[in-house]
């Protein structure tokens, strides 16, 4: 199950994207897609907690202005 993933040239450049993956043990994998930033957590909530936690360890010398947003696109595969 992947979120979806839309093209670079329409990401503004304060909005960071990831592309989230439900692993085969049930748990999540994040992977942000325009930073070198990825997490993973055992449930959905445990996953936006971490993926908070990474944000604020990768720009840790700026002010935190962020905006979080979590929405969760399941693809679904006949």
């Amino acid at each position: 199950m992947l979120a979806t993933v839309l093209p670079y040239m329409l990401i503004p450049m304060n909005e960071l994207i990831f592309e989230v993956a439900q692993e085969a043990d049930g748990g999540y994998c994040a992977e942000c897609l325009t930073e070198s930033i990825v997490t993973e957590g055992n449930t959905w909530n445990q996953l936006q907690a971490n993926v908070r936690e990474a944000i604020r360890g990768y720009y840790f010398d700026q002010p935190d202005k962020r905006l979080l947003m979590f929405n969760f696109i399941a693809v679904l595969t006949q």
